[in-house]
């Protein structure tokens, strides 16, 4: 097309002008849509050092990718699991919560804070009283002990019920960036 501009321009005795060029556009990649990875798990738990009703603990750990460690206090698979993540719960990666649920009447409030002191660790620790009916979403686990993890917004990545080891829960931690 250049071509025949010049060539009209040279044959009706126009002087011809230099064309230069401008600038290469530049291409930008759009960003891919985000993942629909569901709804958020939703949960409201009672907390183990005092008997106060709060914001539901699914609400405090927004924003965090976070592990959630279900037991109970008086089943030794829940001790070993407890031990097992030990190491990771007391040194939890930047960015990343954790909580630990006993799945337990209310009235073992004793026997789970002293359960839970058998590690150090950051981690929030709740009760889930099935009784309260505020369970939500940990209601559907029917086996512990048992571990999630979860996105920053609070959607599920994946969970191991029964036995499971500390680079499992890495694993799924890897995957809810």
């Amino acid at each position: 097309m250049r071509r025949l501009l010049l060539s009209a321009l040279a044959l009706t005795g126009c002087p011809t002008v230099p064309v230069t060029k401008g600038p290469e556009p530049v291409v930008t990649a759009a960003p891919d849509p985000p993942k629909d990875h569901g709804a958020p798990l939703d949960f409201a738990l009672d907390p183990v050092d005092k008997e106060i009703d709060h914001t539901p603990e699914s609400t405090q750990l927004l924003g965090k990718k976070a592990i959630v460690l279900v037991l109970q206090s008086y089943d030794g698979a829940s001790l070993a699991a407890l031990r097992t993540l030990e190491p990771l719960l007391a040194d939890l990666p930047k960015e990343t919560a954790c909580l630990l649920v006993a799945l337990q009447p209310l009235t073992d409030r004793a026997f789970i804070g002293i359960f839970f002191d058998a590690i150090k660790s950051q981690c929030r620790r709740a009760i889930g009283d099935a009784k309260r009916g505020r369970l939500g979403d940990l209601a559907k686990l029917n086996v512990v002990p048992a571990v999630i993890v979860l996105r920053k917004d609070g959607t599920l990545v994946g969970g191991f019920t029964g036995g499971f080891d500390e680079g499992q829960v890495r694993g799924l931690l890897a995957k809810a960036d």
